[in-house]
């Protein structure tokens, strides 16, 4: 789905065969030999990995080193929480201990890390506390340079979106999920990060660098709670 919806918006993705689901700078070299950069042709910009990968193995610091130093330069990290007993509820196929090593070794290969949370993921009450502050816990260690926070959204026809349709699993008001966005602003402590809050699903786009930033955002929050400044209406969020 994901590399379709690359496709739709006019790019192509180049596949690579690999024997262990592993991307190495000579295979990268491999698809750019076949891309010659004559005027009929485009040559490749971009390379994608995955880590885990979609077969389930992981990177070393060494194969990430490499990779690093052949010019790949950003990894994204979906994260979504930092706390143990959620990953395990969401089927994230990860503990916490992985999630933050696999950080630390893009860290430490030089990579720009860009890690991605999910608001709203546990529910309500003391769950939602538990979860943000594990997860700023967990940021705080990793060190990335960049954190992106997205909100849940219960999709039909999955196990979650089926356990909100009958009660099961509550959803947060747009008010929790501002509060768990301060809340989470108020524990982080990396400097300088990166933070954006502005995706589709968020009620009330933020966007600023930690801890300079880290006020203006809050009284934005704080503003939004009030009622003095406007959030994003249902039919314009999205995934």
């Amino acid at each position: 789905h994901e590399t379709g919806a690359i496709e739709a918006t006019g790019h192509k993705v180049c596949t690579v065969e690999s024997p262990d689901g592993k991307l190495t700078p000579a295979l990268v070299e491999s698809v750019l030999a076949g891309h010659n950069g004559t005027e009929h042709m485009v040559l490749p910009r971009m390379v994608y990995i995955s880590d885990t990968t979609e077969i389930g193995t992981v990177y070393t610091r060494a194969e990430l080193a490499a990779l690093r130093q052949a010019g790949l330069y950003r990894l994204y990290l979906g994260v979504e929480t930092g706390s143990d007993a959620l990953l395990k509820a969401v089927n994230k196929g990860d503990t916490a201990e992985e999630m933050l090593e696999a950080g630390r070794r893009i860290v430490t290969a030089g990579f720009d890390l860009w890690v991605m949370v999910i608001l709203g993921l546990a529910g309500p009450g003391e769950a939602s506390r538990e979860h943000i502050l594990s997860t700023a816990a967990m940021i705080n260690a990793m060190k990335p340079r960049h954190l992106s926070a997205l909100t849940f959204m219960a999709k039909p026809g999955t196990p979650m979106g089926e356990a909100a349709a009958r009660g099961a699993f509550t959803m947060l008001t747009p008010a929790e999920l501002l509060e768990e966005t301060k809340l989470l602003l108020e524990h982080l402590n990396v400097e300088p990060l990166h933070f954006t809050s502005d995706h589709a699903s968020n009620y009330l786009p933020l966007k600023g660098t930690l801890p300079d930033d880290t006020a203006r955002m809050t009284a934005a929050i704080d503003s939004a709670l009030a009622g003095d400044t406007p959030m994003r209406p249902e039919w314009m969020r999205g995934l």
